[in-house]
């Protein structure tokens, strides 16, 4: 996860909310909520670069305001 907040941080969003379930097979869904207000690139190269990740096995978004 330490991966994920560097991505989100260096882009200047903030973390607002954090969930996680618990982990299956070293599995674990993770959703987070992001303010993206101040975000140095746009939202889906900030997703594009998180799932690139080698950890990560996908990345969705469920909404954007």
């Amino acid at each position: 996860m330490s991966k994920i907040l560097t991505v989100i941080s260096k882009n200047d969003a903030s973390v607002i909310t954090i969930n996680m379930t618990l982990p299956i097979h070293k599995e674990a869904v993770i959703n987070f909520t992001i303010d993206t207000h101040q975000l140095r690139e746009s939202l889906h190269e900030m997703l594009d670069e998180i799932n690139e990740l080698p950890e990560i096995i996908s990345v969705n978004l469920i909404s954007a305001e």
